[in-house]
C-alpha cells in the first residue's frame, strides 16, 4: 500500500511539472520538446498525456501534434477566477507604486513546481528608454536571480540542498554555481531577510529581491526590482529594501489575510496602495498597461 502511495504522488508531481511546461507554452508543445523539459521519458511524458487529454485539461492538435491547454476548460475556470482577477490588478498596482518609486522594473516570481526554476507572474516596468522588460526572461533557474535567492531563504536546509546538489546553470559569466558560495549567500539572505543578486541572469542587470511568504511561514513567491548597472550600492540597498518589504507586505495582506473576508482584506490594501500613488494621470495621457500573466 505505502507503494502505491508513493507511485500515485510520483506521477502527480510529474503531471504538475508537465502542465506547467504547458502553461508557459500557449501556443503548445510537442512530445519530444516537453519531454526534455521535464526531464522525464518521452513514454512517460505521452503516458501522463493522454491521461490530461482524456480529462480534458489537455488537448493534442492532429495537425501540429502539439499538446495545449483545452481552451474551453479553462476559460471555464477563468470565470471562478473573478476575485483572484481582481486581486491581481491590485497587486499590478502595487507593482506600479514601487516603480514609480524606484525607477527600476519590478516583478513577482513564483518557483516551479521542482523549485529549480521561477516563473514571473506579474510585472512592471519603468517608462524609460533601457530598462529590462521580464517577458524576454520568463523561465530562470532559482539560484540566477534576487528573488529566487530569497525565496531559498525561506526553504528547509534539506531542500535547499537538494536544489543545490544541481546541476546548477550557468546564465552569465557572473552566475554563481558553486553549491558553497551559493549556500552562504543564502545564509545571508535568511540573516537580512532580503537577497541580492549582481549580473546573475542577465548582463549589467542587478537584483534585490524579498521573499513572499504566506500565514504558515511557507516561501510562496519573491517579489524584485531589477537596476541597471554591474553592481549595487549600500546607498540602493538603503532605500530600495524597505520600499520591496513595504510592497511585499502589501501583496500578502492582499493575498494571505485568511483572518479578514476577502473583500475586507482588498479593500484595506487597496486604500494603503490608493494613499501612496501620485495624482491620476490625466485623460490625455496613456495609463500604463497591465502586465501580469495569472500562475
Amino acid at each position: 500500500m505505502k507503494r502505491n502511495n508513493m507511485e500515485t504522488v510520483r506521477s502527480v508531481e510529474r503531471a504538475s511539472r508537465l502542465v506547467e511546461a504547458l502553461f508557459i507554452a500557449p501556443h503548445g508543445k510537442r512530445l519530444a520538446e516537453l519531454s526534455h523539459e521535464v526531464g522525464l521519458h518521452k513514454t512517460t511524458v505521452l503516458r501522463l498525456l493522454r491521461t490530461l487529454v482524456s480529462l480534458g485539461i489537455v488537448r493534442r492538435d492532429p495537425q501540429t501534434d502539439q499538446y495545449r491547454f483545452e481552451p474551453l476548460r479553462w476559460i471555464a475556470m477563468g470565470h471562478f477566477m473573478k476575485e483572484s482577477l481582481q486581486r491581481s490588478d491590485l497587486v499590478q498596482r502595487a507593482l506600479d507604486s514601487l516603480v514609480e518609486k524606484t525607477n527600476c522594473s519590478a516583478m513577482v516570481i513564483v518557483p516551479s513546481f521542482d523549485k529549480r526554476h521561477t516563473i514571473i507572474a506579474i510585472f512592471s516596468e519603468p517608462d524609460i528608454p533601457v530598462r529590462l522588460r521580464p517577458t524576454n526572461v520568463r523561465l530562470v533557474p532559482i539560484h540566477c536571480s534576487a528573488a529566487g535567492k530569497a525565496i531559498l531563504s525561506r526553504l528547509p536546509d534539506k531542500e535547499v540542498s537538494r536544489i543545490l546538489a544541481g546541476p546548477l546553470e550557468k546564465m552569465t559569466d557572473h552566475t554563481i554555481t558553486d553549491p558553497e558560495s551559493l549556500r552562504q549567500e543564502i545564509e545571508l539572505a535568511r540573516k537580512r531577510g532580503y537577497a541580492t543578486c549582481i549580473q546573475g541572469a542577465v548582463e549589467d542587470i542587478c537584483g534585490i529581491g524579498v521573499p513572499i511568504v504566506d500565514t504558515r511561514d511557507r516561501a510562496m513567491g519573491g517579489l524584485s526590482i531589477a537596476i541597471l548597472g554591474k553592481t549595487i550600492t549600500d546607498a540602493q540597498i538603503a532605500e530600495y529594501v524597505p520600499l520591496l518589504q513595504e510592497t511585499r507586505d502589501q501583496i500578502v495582506n492582499l493575498l494571505y489575510a485568511h483572518s479578514q473576508h476577502p473583500s475586507e482584506a482588498q479593500r484595506g490594501a487597496e486604500a494603503l496602495i490608493s494613499s501612496q500613488e501620485k495624482p491620476d494621470v490625466p485623460q490625455n495621457e496613456t495609463k500604463k498597461e497591465k502586465n501580469y500573466r495569472m500562475v
